[in-house]
């Protein structure tokens, strides 16, 4: 079996995936189960049902549409999008590029360590919460000003 027809058998498996593999770029879709991917050297994109995300190491941007279940994204040289996340949490720290979350159904966003601009096109409930974003901040105005974390923590 080839590399490329292995991987694809791991991620169609519907249980929990890691993937831990040299890869250029990963596009992957997980029905259910927690799902995992470190140390892609290119760009990962991921779509996910339900079951909790965990993405670090990447050496290129990451984007992420799930339907539920928490994301953890840790030291991406690029930029972290969630196109959509129906419910769950989105938690980032050292991305080097943006943080930019356009549709947030339900549960917290906490970022830290962001090289370029932090940015929420849609938030329904749930806070927001940032620390260390080097560049420019665009939250609804409905999250503005109420949520920024000490630097302490």
């Amino acid at each position: 079996m080839s590399n490329p027809d292995l991987i694809q058998k791991l991620l169609r498996r519907g249980a929990s995936h890691s993937a831990h593999l040299d890869l250029v770029s990963l596009e992957a879709s997980d029905g259910s189960g927690d799902f995992s991917v470190d140390g892609a050297s290119g760009t990962v994109h991921i779509t996910d049902g339900s079951g909790d995300l965990r993405i670090e190491n990447v050496g290129g941007n990451v984007r992420v549409t799930d339907g539920s279940g928490d994301i953890n994204v840790r030291n991406v040289a690029g930029s972290f999008t969630v196109e959509s996340d129906g419910s769950g949490s989105i938690y980032a720290t050292d991305i080097r590029g943006s943080v930019i979350v356009q549709n947030e159904g339900s549960g917290e966003i906490d970022v830290n360590k962001v090289g370029r601009d932090f940015k929420v096109e849609s938030k329904g409930s749930g806070s927001i919460e940032y620390t260390a974003v080097s560049g420019q901040i665009d939250i609804p105005e409905l999250h503005r000003g109420r949520h920024r974390r000490s630097e302490e923590r």
